[in-house]
């Protein structure tokens, strides 16, 4: 009797760990799933932004032709000149000051994961180290137990994995996009100061005509 009850009683840790390993296999997929619908619409999200910049930008271009058309004034374009820049310059801090916030969200995210995945390596290993014990005892009923701990918190490790990996990746891809704001930041001052440069230069040109104008009318 006492060896058909450890039989029964091994038939059902069997059923269960069958159980919870289905359970795991199941957690583990809705896992990958939820990652992937993460990661699409991650990217729609980042094609939304760059067809944004995009079309701000060639409505900003549109604008400044507009408005160059419009009037040849010295001062007006001076004032358009920079006006341009300053847009721009708020617009990018903005963009930048998202970017930060969204990072500081995953990094907090970041160091929640590490911490449970640190904990689960923990857990792995004391119920290793209890496993190894008991197999020395012989005690095969815990060592059986054991392995069911040691598997579900080795499954927890693995997902962590994921989503650290997951996290790394957006955070990577939030310094690309501020180091994107940043250049175009730098390069709307460089040619801002080329167009100033050469609005000296029309301005210069234009003074030494009129001079020139007004010497000869004086002189006839």
């Amino acid at each position: 009797q006492e060896q058909a009850e450890r039989r029964e009683s091994q038939k059902q840790e069997q059923m269960e760990r069958e159980v919870q390993y289905k359970m795991q296999q199941q957690q583990q997929q809705r896992m990958e799933e939820q990652r992937r619908y993460l990661e699409e619409k991650r990217q729609a999200e980042i094609r939304a932004v760059q067809e944004e910049e995009l079309r701000r930008a060639e409505e900003e271009r549109k604008r400044l032709e507009e408005e160059q058309n419009k009037s040849r004034e010295p001062g007006y374009r001076f004032e358009l000149l920079l006006g341009g820049f300053a847009d721009s310059t708020i617009d990018a801090l903005h963009r930048v000051t998202q970017l930060r916030n969204q990072r500081a969200i995953l990094l907090e995210e970041r160091a929640a994961a590490e911490k449970q995945h640190k904990l689960a390596a923990q857990q792995v290993k004391q119920a290793e180290a209890q496993q190894m014990v008991a197999a020395e005892q012989e005690d095969f009923d815990l060592a059986e137990r054991l392995a069911g701990i040691i598997e579900k918190h080795a499954s927890e490790k693995v997902g962590l994995d994921t989503k650290l990996k997951t996290i790394g990746e957006a955070i990577s891809e939030l310094d690309a996009k501020s180091a994107v704001v940043v250049q175009g930041v730098t390069q709307c001052f460089n040619e801002v100061k080329t167009k100033l440069i050469t609005f000296k230069s029309e301005q210069s040109t234009v003074e030494e005509e009129d001079g020139t104008e007004a010497m000869e009318r004086f002189a006839a």
